[in-house]
């Protein structure tokens, strides 16, 4: 081998061994400025580094390193978006279940359709608040959303600000809140007439801080939940004027601090619960315009406050109980328009108070209280279409604070006594539709402010006082002056029967 390569090399003239020495050296200056081009790279980036170190460990830059790292550890989390059951909303979810199914059944939470489910996983899963599992408002804010969802929040309401939204419970349209043992609870709920479209859920008996109850003019049905009788300390619940069915709970007398309670002008039946007796704070009852049956009970007598009954327009049955006369301070009681039946007891003439007394349109029957007198107070009576029987005391003339006295359409007779012309401050006296005879006593005439009297329907004879012509102020006269053979003679009636 190296016998021919000498034999090539001496081959090659000195031309050529030039020109190859020289390509050789070329290559090998490329070589070598290749070589430290690298080396001066190197120690660059060497340099920096070093650089690098000796800023980074300099006071001034280690304390902007030091505040950014501060702001880093305080950003706050990203609220999480609760829109799939992700392992931890589904966690959250089972989590808060667990809390509502204190107040709420777990088949009205399996239906997923109900009230309390979408409340559920309104809470859960949309609120974004995100109220902690463990908060003490976290039942109320999901009793709340029970109530808009039963309600038909989202497509009856007229108004409904704030609700199902981020913003505090407190702030919903129609809540109030106050603090409660450094939490803030809802006390008010006044929600009338916003077309609220549904029934009552139970859950409405976990505000047990509620005070006042406004739920009246709209379109609430069903029954009151039994759950109404949590509410301790409750003071005023008005629901009328909505198409309520069932009756009244017997758990109302639970409510020891109601005050005033408002049921008129619903679809309500059944009795007057006598627990009712136990609401001695009740200072009115308003049952009104509903479809109530069954005896008044003697245990309403314990309403030792009460100056307000209401309970006409009605079908309540049986006779007054005697224990009404034990009602200190009412001052107006009104049964019109029942079926109460028997006499009126003796008893009620210790109502000193007592201003109001309408018993009209029932089965009364008995005869007129001859004690009546001793109402001092009384301003209104009305007693007319009944089956009263006996005449009018004297005394009635101690009446006189009395302005109205209708007793028209009963079976009461006798003469109409003479005092009667001492009540100064009567403007209306129907006497019509009696058995009363004789003559009108011009007496009548001393009733200066007497603007409306009716006697016709009697046995009363002879000519109708000029005395009684004469006042001023009258603009409705009636009596038996019409007809071929007039029982009266009448020259200033407005209405000759």
């Amino acid at each position: 081998m190296k016998d021919v390569v000498e034999d090539d090399l001496a081959t090659i003239d000195d031309g050529e061994q030039d020109y190859l020495m020289q390509v050789a050296l070329e290559n090998a200056r490329k070589l070598t400025f290749s070589i430290i081009l690298l080396f001066l790279i190197l120690v660059g980036v060497y340099v920096c580094f070093f650089l690098l170190l000796l800023y980074d460990e300099s006071p001034k830059n280690r304390v902007a390193q030091m505040q950014t790292e501060t702001e880093l550890i305080n950003i706050p989390s990203p609220t999480p978006i609760a829109e799939t059951a992700t392992p931890t909303t589904a966690s959250r979810l089972l989590q808060i279940r667990s809390v509502v199914e204190s107040i709420s059944s777990v088949a009205s939470l399996n239906d997923p359709k109900s009230p309390q489910a979408r409340a559920l996983n309104w809470v859960a899963l949309d609120d974004t608040r995100l109220v902690d599992t463990s908060s003490n408002v976290l039942l109320q804010r999901y009793a709340l959303a029970v109530l808009f969802y039963s309600t038909s929040g989202s497509s009856s309401w007229i108004s409904k600000e704030n609700w199902l939204t981020y913003d505090y419970e407190c702030t919903w349209y129609g809540i109030e809140c106050s603090d409660r043992g450094g939490v803030q609870r809802v006390t008010h709920m006044k929600l009338s007439e916003n077309n609220l479209a549904g029934a009552l859920p139970k859950e409405i008996g976990s505000f047990g801080f509620l005070t006042i109850f406004e739920m009246w003019k709209n379109k609430i049905v069903g029954e009151i939940p039994e759950t109404i009788g949590d509410l301790h300390q409750m003071e005023y619940m008005y629901i009328d004027d909505n198409m309520l069915t069932g009756t009244i709970p017997s758990t109302i007398g639970n409510l020891l601090s109601l005050k005033d309670i408002s049921l008129y002008a619903n679809k309500l039946t059944g009795k007057l619960p006598t627990e009712i007796g136990a609401l001695s704070s009740l200072w009115r009852f308003w049952a009104s315009d509903n479809n109530l049956s069954g005896r008044i009970p003697s245990e309403i007598g314990s309403l030792f406050s009460l100056t307000t009954l209401y309970i006409e327009d009605n079908s309540l049955t049986g006779s007054l109980p005697t224990e009404l006369g034990n009602l200190a301070n009412i001052a107006d009681i009104r049964m019109s328009n029942n079926l109460i039946t028997g006499g009126i007891p003796h008893e009620m003439a210790k109502l000193n108070g007592l201003k109001i007394l309408y018993l009209d349109s029932n089965k009364l029957n008995g005869p007129f209280p001859i004690w009546l007198d001793k109402l001092y107070s009384l301003v209104d009576v009305q007693f007319y279409s009944n089956h009263l029987t006996g005449t009018l005391p004297t005394e009635i003339g101690g009446c006189e604070m009395l302005e109205v006295l209708d007793i028209g359409d009963n079976s009461i007779g006798g003469q109409i006594p003479k005092s009667m012309g001492d009540m100064k401050n009567l403007k209306s006296l129907l006497l019509k539709g009696n058995s009363f005879f004789g003559f009108l006593p011009p007496e009548l005439g001393n009733l200066k402010n007497l603007k409306q009297a009716g006697f016709e329907g009697n046995l009363l004879v002879g000519n109708v006082p000029m005395e009684l012509c004469g006042l001023t102020q009258m603009t409705e006269l009636s009596a038996d002056c019409g007809g071929r053979e007039p029982l009266m003679q009448c020259a200033c009636c407005t209405l000759c029967v």
